[in-house]
């Protein structure tokens, strides 16, 4: 049971909601796309860095840190709103939407507009919010600075 900002007992969240969970398989699935892409094309600093954010907002989303939930709501809707500034480009390119970039960019959007609305969702909060309280989680490496106390 963990306590509400009342002090009312309140049925903690016992396991990953499954819009977390998706969000967390969906950057997944980004950082195998970029190792492809390393793979297929080679290593630079941009592809690298995306890697780092993608495994650094998986483990961080885990743990149930509030500001990465907030970075990473931010990040997909940048995402969202530049797959729309491409939608608009092409379409006054004239371009349709057979265009695999379109497709892409559509895919895009809808999938940043997912992680937007999901992790703004009640139930992730407060799953996220009961992972970060204090005693929620095993130490991460183990205990520090202590032996048994008697």
């Amino acid at each position: 049971m963990a306590l509400s900002i009342y002090n009312e007992p309140t049925a903690a969240p016992q396991s990953m909601p499954l819009k977390l969970k998706l969000v967390i398989a969906g950057l997944a699935l980004s950082i195998l796309q970029e190792v492809w892409w390393i793979q297929a094309i080679g290593s630079d600093t941009r592809t690298l860095v995306r890697i780092g954010v993608a495994v650094a907002a998986i483990v961080f989303l885990i743990r149930g840190s509030d500001l990465a939930r907030a970075l990473t709501r931010v990040v997909a809707g940048l995402g969202a709103g530049l797959a729309v500034w491409v939608l608009i480009q092409f379409h006054s390119l004239g371009i349709g939407f057979g265009s695999w970039i379109v497709l892409s960019s559509v895919g895009v959007a809808l999938i940043a507009a997912f992680i937007v609305w999901a992790l703004g969702q009640d139930d992730v909060q407060a799953w996220m919010r009961a992972r970060s309280s204090p005693g929620a989680m095993p130490p991460a490496i183990g205990s520090f600075g202590g032996g048994r106390t008697r």
